[in-house]
């Protein structure tokens, strides 16, 4: 039976299109979209899906996630050879070391968004010439998928997560001050932004969605709830939009 969630991947595919302008192969989003439907289809087959994340290597390149970000958005300088080499690991190779909702287009949508970004990311860095925007985005992507980092180790006791919260809070608050001022700074345009913007949205979308399915995740007497998790949106939202509203507001008064 096919689903609105079906569709999902597509729209979030058709909607980076406009970027393919700014490429000079249009190869990356073919793969991108591969993977897409790919990871749909793996999902179905837990017993494949749990081998492939029980293996080691998928374990340390998922424990990885913020170095492997940085390095190809950094160093690689939106070369395709980057952008391809870093679309593997921004699907995860093509597993979620989880269950993921299968009937939920606003999930379905959102878990999309926050993979595409970083690769669309890379994408667009090649159309500008701005060092500080490129270090600034590298950062930002980096500390995104440093969450991933964080709740492995989390879940193997290495650390308490919820220790981390606040210095995790507080490096995302200066990572996206300085990523708006390189934005405002180095005259970035629309187009190296969005991939950004799609990244974080479709962040916050995925838990909004998962605590509108089991409302036990915004239930601090439950089990289930995650108050490193359920602050992080309303401390991230504030340190996104805070620095946009100083940028505005610099903007201005320098008119």
């Amino acid at each position: 039976m096919v689903v609105a969630a079906d569709f999902a991947p597509a729209t979030v595919c058709i909607l980076s299109c406009y970027l393919l302008s700014l490429s000079d192969n249009v190869l990356p989003l073919i793969l991108c979209t591969l993977c897409t439907f790919l990871t749909l289809k793996i999902e179905k087959f837990p017993a494949i899906r749990k081998r492939i994340t029980q293996n080691f290597l998928w374990k340390v390149q998922f424990f990885c996630h913020p170095v492997w970000m940085f390095s190809f958005l950094y160093f690689g300088q939106g070369s395709q050879a980057a952008t391809l080499g870093l679309i593997p690991f921004a699907f995860n190779f093509l597993v979620e070391p989880w269950d993921i909702p299968n009937n939920d287009l606003i999930f379905r949508t959102s878990f999309f968004m926050h993979h595409i970004g970083p690769i669309l990311g890379s994408m667009v860095i090649s159309s500008t010439s701005s060092e500080y925007f490129i270090l600034a985005q590298a950062l930002l992507f980096m500390h995104g998928w440093l969450l991933h980092t964080i709740s492995f180790a989390d879940n193997y006791k290495w650390i308490s997560k919820q220790r981390v919260f606040w210095p995790y809070c507080i490096q995302g608050f200066l990572f996206m001050s300085f990523w708006w001022w390189s934005v405002g700074a180095e005259n970035v345009h629309c187009p190296q932004v969005f991939p950004t913007l799609l990244f974080w949205l479709g962040r916050w979308g995925v838990f909004l969605s998962l605590q509108n399915l089991f409302p036990d995740f915004k239930n601090p007497k439950s089990t289930c709830y995650d108050a490193f998790e359920d602050w992080k949106q309303i401390v991230e939202l504030g340190s996104f939009c805070i620095p946009f509203l100083l940028l505005l507001l610099f903007s201005s008064a320098k008119r």
